[in-house]
């Protein structure tokens, strides 16, 4: 975990510091390094407080960077991690990641992913959680693919998507000229330090 947070905060992803702990108000704070003291300082009260640590010196805790942490909070990684993945197959195709869709005769729709693949336009959902696809989402899914003319409808998930929900989806799509990839267990690419 610590090499992986290492390398968040060589991406600027992340930051390390240390967690001060206020003997007198209790109260737990996050100190960015550049940002410690000898004494600790509460920023609540601001008396002295002390460093969490064991038995080497103070532990070193990390915190994502406010907007990585507000991307992670409303959904994006998993979007990214699919164009991520769909770019590696592909590295010629174009995508943006969460559009409002307005077709004619239908209300506004929205798309997780839309695009090009290998020259074909392609449309779908990212869910973190693979329950999410039920027989309702997925239809609404696939119809919202088929109304602006997607060739490739997209289901894609960080975790495993059920046989269940695969069969399902594959038969929505099946004589409506509208092929299905599934992408599921999707990973952070591995990341390279630069020498």
């Amino acid at each position: 975990m610590a090499e992986l947070a290492e390398r968040l905060c060589a991406l600027g992803w992340a930051e390390r510091g240390l967690e001060g702990v206020c003997s007198r108000c209790g109260e737990k704070s996050f100190v960015p390094l550049p940002s410690s003291t000898p004494d600790a300082a509460c920023p609540g009260c601001s008396m002295p407080a002390r460093y969490t640590a064991d038995k080497n010196g103070p532990i070193t805790h990390y915190r994502l960077d406010t907007f990585v942490d507000q991307a992670a909070d409303q959904g994006v990684l998993p979007h990214l991690m699919a164009i991520g993945t769909l770019h590696r197959t592909q590295p010629h195709s174009h995508f943006l990641p969460g559009a409002n869709l307005w077709v004619n005769g239908h209300p506004q729709r929205e798309v997780d992913i839309i695009g090009t693949l290998d020259g074909r336009v392609l449309a779908g959902e990212v869910k973190t959680s693979p329950g999410d696809f039920t027989r309702e989402q997925i239809t609404h899914d696939i119809d919202t693919s088929l109304s602006i003319g997607a060739a490739i409808h997209l289901m894609a998930a960080v975790h495993p998507i059920s046989a269940a929900s695969r069969e399902f989806a594959e038969a929505q799509c099946s004589g409506r000229d509208l092929e299905l990839l599934v992408l599921d267990n999707l990973r952070l690419p591995a990341i390279r330090h630069q020498q």
